[in-house]
């Protein structure tokens, strides 16, 4: 016959081991969140995340950073001939910095022309022309994300 003892000792034993088999199977969880974010692989390696392919705006010569979505409710473009003028904002979780170097390098391999460039303490601005068209860039960080304005305007004919 098993004594008080023995059955209070095993039942310590296996309290014990559900613990260690819960923590495990809640480790392997979290370590199979982490691959599916791109962060590590099934082999304990580091993986680079790929970011988004940068796309074309509403003015069709202008790039856009992949990681930027557009906040429609704060762009209004409309079509004129055969180009688009108006503004569009976008937002994402993406130093600032980096945006600006991504339109220094991409406005003139889309035909555009850099004007000037202010930076502040609050956003830099980014001034570009393309024939009879501007195109100003406001990028500012704000928090954890990354604000970028984006106006395009043709020229005012001077009579």
């Amino acid at each position: 016959m098993v004594s008080h003892g023995k059955i209070l000792k095993m039942k310590n034993v296996c309290c014990v081991m559900m613990v260690c088999l819960w923590m495990m199977a809640g480790c392997s969880a979290l370590d199979s969140k982490a691959t599916s974010k791109g962060k590590k692989s099934p082999l304990g390696q580091v993986k680079q995340e790929v970011p988004p392919p940068p796309v074309y705006s509403d003015f069709m010569d202008v790039l856009i950073p992949g990681e930027l979505t557009e906040d429609k409710r704060q762009s209004s473009v409309t079509q004129q001939g055969d180009s688009a003028m108006g503004f569009m904002s976008y937002y994402g979780r993406v130093e600032e910095r980096s945006v600006i170097y991504f339109f220094t390098v991409k406005m003139p391999e889309n035909g555009w022309k850099a004007v000037t460039m202010q930076k502040s303490p609050f956003s830099t601005i980014m001034i570009f022309s393309k024939g009879k068209r501007w195109c100003t860039i406001n990028i500012k960080e704000k928090g954890f994300n990354t604000e970028v304005q984006i106006g395009v305007a043709p020229e005012i004919e001077k009579e």
